[in-house]
C-alpha cells in the first residue's frame, strides 16, 4: 500500500493525490495531466518487513484483511511469510489489538508461514502468545494446517492444561485422521 506524506497528514492508499495548488486540484488517478495546478507528491511503498506487517496490523481496522492482502503479494510472501519464525509468528498475532481476532489472523498465516511447513512450533509460539481463554479456540483454528502433528502432538498437548486437553481432544483427532 503506498503511504503519502506530507507535511501535515499521511495518507495510506492507492492512486495519484495531487497537492491542492489553489481551488483547481483534484484527486483523479486516472488522470495523468498536472495541468490542474497540483502537482503529484511523493508515494513511498511499505517496504515487506515483519516491523511494517504489524505495524499495519496495529494501524488497521481490520487485521485480517490487512493480512489477507500481502498474503497474495509474492513480495511479501518470499520477505516475511516464507521466512518467518515461530517468535515472529507470536510477535505478530501479539499485534492484533481485538484479541477475538488473533485466531483467525493466526489461522490464516499458518498455510502460508515457511511455504507450507507450518509445524508443531508454530503451533505452542501461537498458544503462548494469546490470552488463556483463546488457547483452546486457537488450537481448534491451527491443529489443521500443523503437519508434523502425528510426530509432534505430545509436545503441544504437553502446553495444554487438563481441561484444555479435554476440550482439544476432538480437534486432535479430526487433524490426525486428517494427516493419516
Amino acid at each position: 500500500t503506498p503511504v503519502i506524506m506530507t507535511q501535515s497528514a499521511a495518507v495510506v492508499g492507492g492512486g495519484k493525490i495531487y497537492q491542492a495548488e489553489g481551488d483547481n486540484a483534484h484527486d483523479n488517478p486516472n488522470d495523468n495531466e498536472e495541468a490542474d495546478g497540483g502537482s503529484p507528491l511523493a508515494v513511498a511503498e511499505v517496504v515487506p518487513s515483519i516491523p511494517n506487517l504489524i505495524q499495519e496490523i496495529q494501524l488497521s481496522v481490520s487485521s485480517l484483511s490487512t493480512v489477507n492482502r500481502r498474503l497474495t503479494q509474492q513480495t511479501w510472501k518470499r520477505a516475511v511469510f516464507d521466512p518467518m519464525t515461530p517468535n515472529q509468528y507470536a510477535s505478530v498475532i501479539r499485534a492484533v489489538t481485538i484479541e477475538f481476532d488473533q485466531p483467525d489472523l493466526a489461522a490464516a498465516l499458518a498455510p502460508a508461514v515457511r511455504g507450507g511447513n507450518f509445524t508443531h512450533e508454530y503451533v505452542i509460539a501461537a498458544i503462548r502468545a494469546v490470552s488463556e481463554w483463546l488457547r483452546t479456540p486457537m488450537i481448534g483454528k491451527l491443529l489443521p494446517s500443523c503437519t508434523d502433528l502425528e510426530e509432534h502432538s505430545g509436545k503441544i498437548l504437553s502446553q495444554l492444561s487438563d481441561w484444555e486437553r479435554v476440550c482439544t481432544q476432538q480437534n486432535f483427532r479430526d487433524a490426525l485422521q486428517r494427516w493419516s
